[in-house]
């Protein structure tokens, strides 16, 4: 028996809130990498506002999700299969592939879990969030100590890091 994949795929594009039949749980047949691709585990998917966007049909930096599509994604799993020279099984990767269990692909990150830390941090504060507050804060807004600071998103991935960020350089909110 073949083993299967299980992907999301965007059934209807959202009007306000996503709903439930807007997306789709369905099953497809595992894909299969070639020269220069690795075939994935996804084992974190990490969920952000530009995944409402990509599913809108408005102008945007990239091509919206199609109808019929799996929802696209920032995923992190374990390398299964590897036909990439730079990659092999067992290697922990992120990147942009999909909502889905399995994933080919030619373009990933290596994961640095060699210093002995929880995966998940990579996903969040050691991920793209955590170096999108890190160089805005220290690289573009530069507060020093004494300083207001002011967080729009603070509730959210980023706008929390750089809150905590503020807070160890000792501003006030």
């Amino acid at each position: 028996m073949k083993k299967m994949n299980r992907r999301w795929i965007l059934r209807q594009r959202p009007v306000g809130d996503v709903c439930d039949d807007d997306l789709q749980l369905v099953e497809a047949p595992l894909p299969q990498p070639e020269d220069g691709e690795m075939l994935v585990r996804n084992i974190y998917l990490m969920v952000a506002p530009t995944n409402r966007v990509w599913m809108s049909q408005i102008d945007q930096y990239m091509a919206p999700v199609a109808l019929g599509e799996v929802m696209r994604g920032v995923t992190m799993g374990v390398v299964i299969e590897s036909r990439h020279p730079d990659f092999k099984p067992g290697d922990i990767v992120e990147g942009g592939m999909a909502w889905e269990e399995y994933s080919v692909t030619r373009t990933a990150r290596r994961v640095p879990v060699a210093y002995d830390l929880p995966l998940h941090a990579f996903a969040s504060v050691l991920g793209n969030s955590g170096m999108t507050a890190y160089f805005g804060m220290l690289d573009i807004a530069r507060p020093k100590a004494g300083d207001t600071i002011v967080v729009s998103a603070a509730a959210g991935g980023v706008g929390s890091i750089a809150g905590q960020i503020g807070k160890i350089l000792g501003c006030g909110w």
